[in-house]
């Protein structure tokens, strides 16, 4: 291991909100991103006991769909 770890994983599930049509609506999932970013980095960042100064890096997904 290069010593970096992982301090916390939060997960937000659109399940849900998508279920209803059988599979993702690619503008559902754009305003949900939007409307949960800021909950889901604070849920992290106090589950790590941590503010964003101490931040290196954050990791995310990426692939097809959404803009």
């Amino acid at each position: 291991m290069d010593g970096s770890r992982v301090l916390s994983s939060i997960v937000h599930s659109q399940v849900p909100i998508h279920h209803p049509y059988g599979g993702v609506v690619p503008e559902l999932a754009s305003r949900e991103h939007l409307g949960k970013i800021t909950t889901v980095v604070d849920q992290a960042l106090n589950k790590a006991d941590i503010t964003r100064k101490d931040l290196d890096g954050i990791a995310v997904t990426i692939g097809p769909g959404l803009i």
